[in-house]
């Protein structure tokens, strides 16, 4: 889904900050060692979120879940997608928690894409569930209300039944 081995890679990965609210926390990604890292910090005041977003060159299909090898700092981190299902307003994200433990060393976990919440704008929203056969855009998001720094360390991600 993504190649974290060429360095063309970073320029598919573009992040969103609480700036688009007037927050002020930041964020940087980096591609070395065929792998992502995203390094930052959050400040709650005024916002209090970071994400890195990649647009999907093609959807997911009958994919159920996301499997990601990470190493992160065991903040609460989440999967955040976005589809062009028919009549979907495009400001509908859906999300759901990358269950990571944190720590030194790298951790396989999944994502279950039948199981994500959606919201506009941090707000709850009812609507159809996330259509992987649509999906446009998935990322990586942290929202926790915790200020201070993070990091995440993302080597592949994989798309399964």
């Amino acid at each position: 889904m993504a190649d974290l081995e060429d360095e063309a890679e970073l320029a598919r990965w573009r992040i969103v900050n609480d700036g688009v609210m007037g927050g002020q926390s930041s964020a940087q990604a980096e591609l070395g060692d065929s792998t992502l890292t995203i390094t930052g910090e959050i400040v709650t005041d005024g916002g209090g979120f970071s994400s890195a977003r990649l647009d999907l060159d093609e959807p997911l299909g009958d994919a159920s879940e996301l499997v990601f090898r990470i190493r992160t700092d065991g903040r609460a981190y989440e999967l955040t997608a976005a589809d062009a299902a028919a009549g979907r307003d495009r400001r509908v994200a859906h999300q759901g928690p990358i269950p990571a433990i944190g720590g030194s060393d790298w951790e396989e976990v999944s994502v279950d894409l039948t199981a994500l919440d959606a919201s506009i704008f941090g707000r709850p929203v009812v609507v159809d569930p996330f259509d992987p056969a649509a999906a446009v855009e998935i990322g990586i998001i942290l929202a926790d209300g915790q200020d201070g720094p993070f990091r995440f360390d993302l080597d592949w991600i994989q798309a399964c039944r």
